[in-house]
């Protein structure tokens, strides 16, 4: 059984949104997405709709990723997701929130399938240690 039933990608690079999007549902789950933060507040704290789970960028234009997580709080279950680097202050500040973060180079049927099996906490540090191994 699912976990997460509805879902909603949060990503300002519209192409990467659509394909996480696209395989949640192909996947079965009702999954939407938004590419800027207005939007995802829109979706998130103003309108009937009820996420389970927020998959968002790291970084987004005009907000990080954890400001805008803190506005939803107990709202939704978030997973960041980045390419930035594992160092950053920005994604210290992520796993200090406590969500798992993914590096942007999995393959988004790798994400469902870790989200539905719960276990993306081990799927997000494989990506990292994998990230780490590459960068030696």
């Amino acid at each position: 059984m699912k976990k997460y039933k509805s879902v909603l990608v949060i990503d300002d690079f519209k192409p990467t949104a659509w394909t996480i999007m696209r395989q949640f549902q192909i996947d079965g789950y009702n999954a939407e997405m938004c590419t800027s933060p207005e939007s995802a507040i829109k979706m998130v704290l103003e309108s009937d709709k009820k996420y389970d789970l927020i998959i968002l960028d790291l970084i987004l234009n005009g907000i990080n990723g954890p400001e805008l997580s803190r506005k939803f709080k107990g709202k939704s279950d978030i997973i960041f997701i980045t390419g930035a680097l594992d160092g950053t202050s920005v994604v210290k500040e992520a796993s200090d929130e406590g969500w798992p973060v993914v590096l942007k180079d999995f393959h988004p049927k790798s994400l469902v399938k870790s989200i539905t099996d719960d276990k993306v906490a081990d799927f997000a540090k494989k990506q990292v240690n994998k990230e780490r191994a590459f960068d030696r």
